[in-house]
C-alpha cells in the first residue's frame, strides 16, 4: 500500500521507477531478438556488447550473410540506422543509431 501523506513525490518516484523497469524489459527483449535474428542469418557467434552487436559468421558466404543480418536488423528496428563494420575477416559489428 502506497503512504498517501507523503504527497505527489512519492506517486511520482513510484511511476518513474515503474517506467524505468519497462524501458529495461524493453531493451532486454530487444537485444534478445537482435540475438535471435543474428543466430538465424546465419552467425555461429553473437553477442551485445554496450549495445553493440558482434557476430562471427562460419566461412563461405560471410559478406552475403553479413549484409543480410544488416537489412534484417534495419527492418526489425523501427526509427534505427545500422551501421555494419567488418572487423575480421569473419567478424562483424553492428551499431544503432
Amino acid at each position: 500500500m502506497i503512504n498517501t501523506n507523503k504527497g505527489k513525490n512519492t506517486m511520482v518516484t513510484l511511476h518513474q521507477k515503474s517506467l524505468n523497469d519497462i524501458e529495461a524489459y524493453n531493451k532486454l527483449r530487444e537485444e534478445e531478438l537482435i540475438l535471435k535474428a543474428a543466430k538465424s542469418s546465419g552467425a555461429t557467434e553473437s553477442e551485445m556488447l554496450y549495445g553493440s552487436l558482434f557476430v562471427t559468421f562460419t566461412p563461405g558466404f560471410v559478406n552475403v550473410l553479413a549484409q543480410n543480418l544488416k537489412e534484417v536488423l534495419e527492418k526489425m528496428l523501427d526509427n534505427t540506422t545500422v551501421k555494419m563494420y567488418n572487423t575480421t575477416n569473419n567478424e562483424y559489428a553492428y551499431d544503432f543509431i
